[in-house]
Order: structure tokens, then C-alpha cells, then sequence
């Protein structure tokens, strides 16, 4: 059952009112969409253990459309729902051919999700890779644009972002658990210029189009 069904918009670093989705409410985003995760241990795990599906869990997604200027928050106790959450805006976003933006999306956000969706055996879309083994177009990957094709030049979301001259990071992802547990507007604030960043990249960039909001 459902625990954060509460649609109370959130002012969050003053980017926008940010809508909390339950897992039990619907999302459908049918425009270019930005995403990000956030975990935390399992039961006795540790902070150290947080980018393992075998030892952590998703304790949030954020979500942002630049079309509407809207900002979601999606957090549950049942991980399992809000995972089936997370493939039914997918899809929505796959059948009306828009994009899944994110910031190493390919690397992390999706192949962690995937993993903690077979512990659930909840269905992972099969539109999502071709042949297992290549992300469909859906997907935008900001970090593999950067690589330009290559496999090394790695470069952070922060560096990036100052490169780019879009904003910088106002936090650390590895420190986001501890403050969810004792700041949830900080963190929250945290996850939503997370997903503003990548957007804005990815406009800068010039693989998404940009919104007047």
C-alpha cells in the first residue's frame, strides 16, 4: 500500500512547486522528461554499499518536465511499486516518442532499477534495450553524448554543468540518504536541481529543445 500519496506541492531551492507522486498515483509524462535516483541501504547495510541493487534500494526518483516547468518527486515505502511507477512513465514517454533524459542514466539509474525490478519480478519494458544490449532512442544519456563515442572522458554532473555554464550541484549523492532521514526539503531540493542540471545539459548541448517557462 501506498504511504506518500499526498499531492502537496513543495517549494524545492526555489526552482518550482515540486509535486510528491505515491507510488500508488498515476504519471504519464507524455514531453521530454529529465530523471535521477536516489538510494539507500537495505536492511543491514551501509552508506558504503549504496550503488549495489543487491545491498540497496531507490528511495526516490525526481522527475522534470521543462515543457510545463513541472517538478515531480516520486518516494514509497513499496520500492516495488514505485519501480512499476517508474516503466509506466517510460512507456508513456517511449509510445508518444519523447525522451528519458539523465546524467549516466545508461551507466546507473536504469541497469540499478532494472536489477532491483527483477529482485520484485516486476516486468522490466521490453522496448527499453534492443537485444539486450543497446538502449533504445528513448533514452539520453548526457554523460555518453559527452564521450563523444569514445569510452573514456569521463566528466561529472557538477563539471559539466560549470562547463556548460547552466548551474553547478548543491550537494553530494552520497551524502543524499543521511539527509533524507534528517532534512527531507534539503534533500528533496537536492534531487530537483539534479534533474534540472541534466535537462539543462542536454538543451545546452542541443539534444533536447529548449521551453520558455
Amino acid at each position: 500500500m501506498s504511504t506518500k500519496t499526498k499531492q502537496k506541492p513543495t517549494k524545492a531551492n526555489n526552482l518550482a512547486a515540486c509535486t510528491i507522486l505515491g507510488a500508488s498515483d498515476f504519471y504519464l509524462p507524455i514531453s521530454h522528461t529529465a530523471i535521477d535516483i536516489e538510494t539507500g541501504p537495505l536492511l543491514g547495510g551501509t552508506a558504503d554499499d549504496l550503488l549495489d541493487a543487491k545491498s540497496a534500494r531507490v528511495v526516490a526518483i525526481g522527475y522534470y518536465e521543462p515543457e510545463k516547468d513541472r517538478y515531480l518527486i516520486a518516494y514509497d515505502d513499496d520500492e516495488a511499486a514505485m519501480l512499476r511507477q517508474f516503466w509506466e512513465a517510460f512507456n508513456s514517454l517511449h509510445t508518444s516518442k519523447a525522451k528519458m533524459i539523465g546524467f549516466n542514466v545508461c551507466g546507473f539509474d536504469l541497469p540499478f532499477m532494472m536489477r532491483r525490478s527483477w529482485f520484485h519480478s516486476v516486468a522490466v519494458p521490453k522496448t527499453l534495450m534492443v537485444g539486450g544490449r543497446y538502449w533504445c532512442d528513448t533514452i539520453v544519456d548526457v554523460m555518453n553524448l559527452w564521450k563523444c563515442g569514445g569510452y573514456k572522458d569521463y566528466i561529472s554532473l557538477d563539471a559539466l554543468s560549470k562547463y556548460l555554464g547552466v548551474g553547478a550541484k548543491n550537494g553530494n549523492g552520497q551524502h543524499f540518504y543521511a539527509l533524507w532521514k534528517v532534512d527531507r526539503e534539503k534533500a528533496i531540493a537536492y534531487l530537483v536541481n539534479d534533474v534540472k542540471l541534466a535537462m539543462d545539459c542536454s538543451i545546452k548541448m542541443g539534444f533536447t529543445p529548449s521551453f520558455a517557462v
